[in-house]
């Protein structure tokens, strides 16, 4: 099948201005699309990198810059049990650091690859661990916004304890500090996520507590540790008598902040009342803010047009946070739910599973680039699994932690056992966060692309028609250039992938 370019011509907001989008395909795989696992790695020096996983047949498929394969690489070097594998993309080179496992031990390595994904230095040992009964998912791995500093954790849990060790690297895989340390720590009680790592080195991550398996977390701390430091230094969030469920939490570098976020609530078991705040200030090591944002009944009508107000911001699950350069940030939060379906035909939203067991709460590396074909939410499919995703809330919020503006873009998406055509994907060009999503008109699937302003407005730009047979799958996409997007797309059921250009 010949390689397609689709090219669509738009009028800009300024009607003197004009830009064109360009869609190019690849040629489709001959993978099983069923047993088949795909990662979007980077562009490197001119080349696209796309990364496959058939039945542990891991392989580096290197196209050039308009999609045409060049080279689909084995990789063979990887140990036969390699459970988990991430990737560091720069200018000229790609680090790959894996997992695997012989025995009761667990090894991590990284090797270097350059843009043809051929090996430029044999695989460097990173840790080892002996894991007995646990888990061999052990590991994350994260890295710095300008990539200088990559960091490896090690958590190991125990009922009432979780042990974590860090390595931190620099951008030659040399080791600048590794710290070990016991928290305190209920596994049935607790969740630790998000380790993060700074431009200067600096940990932080935190952890949510809560007096009951079902009910919502009522404590909160942030684990930070300095680049140099022995020990992690604990510091306790005020809640102030709420309730909160999942801490998304991002560095900002430019400011030395980090930012945390969640929705809260006022009971036990109650609705959202709003979103809670904190932007945690590195230098005075405390909170700048520490704020509940309330959102009244024009807000919640706005943001979910059907269904009671009280509930409207229940379903609702952050998903990006985007840093502003005066210590600010833009907040996107999308409607998520799921239904499941006996044989009797009744719905059951089995919504503590959706929270606290998705796929977005991994505290060991998730990688939303990563597509799983199979059940991302691990759900049983003996009964029909609806997943629903709608509007996207949008919220600006300074750096105080006081809203701003807020807005909404709508959509209603909905499919049976599969939701990797569903949600959104986005990228930032010309100043505006772009949003592409599929939503059917007149019977087909479209890619929509929305547009967030720095002033909150919303601009609707022109749909992109997939060519016959293809279809988007938008969130398992990446922005590879400043004016460049890839993402995973299916052609007849055959896994390919599409670029749009600006």
């Amino acid at each position: 099948m010949l390689r397609k370019i689709l090219t669509i011509f738009l009028l800009f907001i300024f009607p003197a201005i004009s830009f064109s989008q360009i869609v190019t395909y690849s040629e489709a795989l001959k993978d099983d699309i069923k047993n088949t696992d795909f990662e979007i790695v980077g562009k490197v020096s001119g080349n696209i990198l796309t990364f496959r996983n058939n039945k542990s047949n891991y392989a580096i498929a290197v196209y050039d810059n308009q999609l045409k394969l060049k080279e689909l690489v084995p990789l063979d070097f990887l140990p036969e049990k390699t459970f988990n594998v991430n990737f560091i993309a720069y200018p000229d080179f790609i680090y790959l650091i894996y997992q695997y496992q012989i025995k009761k031990t667990v090894y991590s390595a990284a090797v270097k690859l350059d843009a043809e994904a051929k090996v430029i230095n044999q695989p460097v040992s990173l840790d080892t661990a002996e894991i007995g009964n646990h888990s061999n998912k052990i590991y994350t791995i994260v890295n710095s916004e300008d990539k200088q500093k990559i960091l490896l954790v090690r958590s190991l849990k125990q009922s009432t304890s979780l042990t974590v060790t860090t390595t931190l690297l620099d951008n030659n895989l040399q080791i600048i500090k590794k710290a070990t340390q016991d928290l305190a720590f209920n596994d049935a009680k607790s969740i630790c996520v998000n380790y993060l790592v700074d431009n200067d080195g600096d940990l932080a991550f935190n952890i949510s507590a809560k007096a009951s398996n079902r009910e919502y977390f009522d404590q909160l701390e942030l684990i930070t540790k300095s680049a140099l430091a022995d020990s992690f230094t604990i510091h306790n969030i005020d809640l102030k008598g709420r309730y909160t469920n999942d801490i998304f939490m991002k560095a900002d570098n430019l400011n030395k902040h980090y930012i945390l976020n969640t929705f809260f609530y006022m009971e036990k078991k109650g609705d959202v009342q709003g979103i809670y705040t904190n932007i945690w200030d590195k230098k005075s090591n405390s909170s700048l803010s520490n704020v509940f944002i309330n959102f009244g009944d024009s807000v919640r009508i706005a943001i979910k047009k059907t269904g009671h107000i009280k509930d409207a911001l229940n379903d609702f699950i952050i998903k990006s946070v985007i840093v502003k350069k005066d210590g600010g940030y833009i907040l996107m939060a999308e409607d998520c739910s799921v239904d499941q379906s006996n044989g009797n035909g009744t719905n059951h939203y089995n919504r503590w599973d959706y929270f606290y067991n998705s796929m977005y709460l991994s505290p060991f590396g998730y990688n939303p680039y990563y597509y799983n074909p199979y059940n991302p939410y691990g759900f049983n499919n003996i009964q029909t699994t609806t997943y629903n995703y709608k509007n996207v809330f949008i919220v600006s919020i300074d750096k105080y932690g006081n809203p701003e503006w807020n807005n909404a873009i709508y959509k209603d998406q909905s499919s049976d056992n599969d939701d990797n055509a569903l949600s959104f994907g986005t990228f930032t060009t010309g100043g505006e966060i772009h949003l592409l999503f599929n939503e059917l008109v007149k019977r087909n699937l479209v890619l929509s692309d929305n547009s967030v302003t720095a002033s909150g407005d919303i601009n609707k730009n022109a749909q992109i028609n997939p060519d016959k047979g293809y279809s988007f799958l938008p969130r398992f996409g990446k922005q590879i250039g400043a004016k460049q997007f890839v993402m995973l797309c299916s052609y007849h059921g055959s896994v390919c992938f599409a670029k749009i250009e600006y």
